[in-house]
């Protein structure tokens, strides 16, 4: 049975009479349990394996008298020994977040202890910063002044979201220029990809080969003839095999070449496919140039470049990286069905988009994957 994260009302007061040993502290009080539930201000998330507690997350939000909004204070997190390290404390914190953004709460914030690791790495995993005093404090943006988004949603686009939104807020405020912003957005992804054990997860996806295809073969669509294809991002050279098999699916024939930004991803993909160690190269996109000739296709996704950057990418890979008349995709990924985002950011830039192709979400019919391409023999002129 697959475990339940649950945020706890006044009705579930018996759910605290079934805990794990060592998912709290001490044994449950029944009247300060009820109490606790029963107070608006309190709230409890809960992890549940067949009716017996694992884990919680208890926190409080306040008002204050010089805040104009309230804050949501994360009291204790706690997983039972027997459910560690199966990403329970993050799920919790999620809906215990969720809960303060619904509640109009501009601001969430916990304390550790500076030695405390594997608490530093989950805060920040989920978009929280580190506060400049001896104690270490992490705060996370739930809502900005003039933004009303559904966490639910915005999870679906991109699971670290907050975090996302957190570096980028850093750079439009000058706190980090945009090699670090570059380096913030490596940090984000480097940890869940080394740990990975499979080609799928060592690219960033969370399912199987099975769940891939599904989510990644539409980018066949794209392909119209044979050529060279590099996959900008590569991480585990996944991309690669598949674009190969899905051309020859089409009788096509396809050379694939990656490109990443992050060192340890390239190594780890040349070593994965040796027969194409030299087809794999490190560098930034933005800037990257090929070492010999030019390629047949790219394809890249908008978060290669900060908010603001990404028609300098598409104009940079359409001049620099492919060949004339060669065509570049641009992987939008998961977006909201009435909302072309990423298409209309891109063509404000003077760009003809000359294809595209979309792909249901799978789990959410409010959300879809999309792709678009630009050919660029025609558009240099226009777009330069």
């Amino acid at each position: 049975m697959a475990i339940e994260i649950r945020l706890l009302s006044p009705a579930d007061a018996d759910i605290l009479e079934h805990v794990a040993p060592q998912a709290f502290d001490d044994p449950i009080d029944p009247q300060s349990a009820e109490a606790f539930l029963n107070d608006p201000r309190h709230h409890l998330a809960v992890a549940l394996d067949d009716g017996l507690v694992v884990g919680f997350v208890s926190a409080v939000h306040y008002i204050h008298p010089d805040k104009p909004k309230p804050e949501m204070w994360i009291n204790e997190v706690q997983v039972a020994p027997t459910h560690q390290r199966r990403g329970l404390a993050r799920e919790m914190l999620d809906k215990i977040l969720d809960k303060g953004h619904e509640l109009g709460c501009s601001e969430a914030w916990v304390l550790t202890s500076v030695d405390n690791a594997p608490a530093r790495r989950l805060y920040a995993a989920l978009g929280g910063v580190e506060g400049p005093h001896d104690g270490v404090m992490f705060t996370f943006t739930l809502r900005e002044d003039d933004v009303d988004t559904d966490p639910t949603i915005e999870r679906k686009k991109e699971r670290g979201w907050r975090r996302v939104a957190t570096i980028n807020r850093a750079l439009a405020e000058g706190q980090i220029d945009e090699d670090a912003w570059h380096q913030a957005m490596a940090d984000m992804i480097k940890p869940a990809y080394l740990a990975a054990d499979s080609p799928c997860g060592q690219a960033g996806h969370g399912g199987d080969a099975v769940t891939w295809e599904v989510s990644r073969g539409f980018i066949a669509g794209a392909l119209h003839r044979s050529g060279t294809f590099l996959d900008v991002g590569c991480a585990s050279g996944i991309l690669m095999e598949s674009v190969q098999r899905w051309g020859a699916a089409k009788g096509l024939s396809i050379e694939p070449y990656g490109l990443d930004i992050v060192p340890e991803f390239v190594e780890r993909a040349r070593r994965r496919l040796p027969r194409w160690a030299d087809r794999i190269f490190e560098g930034n996109i933005r800037t990257w140039q090929p070492p010999a000739e030019r390629f047949d296709y790219a394809l890249i996704r908008p978060e290669y470049a900060p908010p603001g950057r990404r028609i300098d990418m598409v104009r940079h890979v359409l001049e620099h990286v492919l060949k004339p008349g060669g065509r570049l995709i641009v992987l939008a990924g998961t977006e909201e069905t009435g909302s072309r985002s990423v298409e209309d950011e891109i063509t404000r830039g003077g760009f003809t988009v000359h294809g595209r192709a979309e792909i249901a979400h799978g789990s959410d019919d409010r959300l879809v994957r999309r792709l678009f391409w630009i050919d660029g023999e025609s558009d240099l002129g226009g777009a330069a």
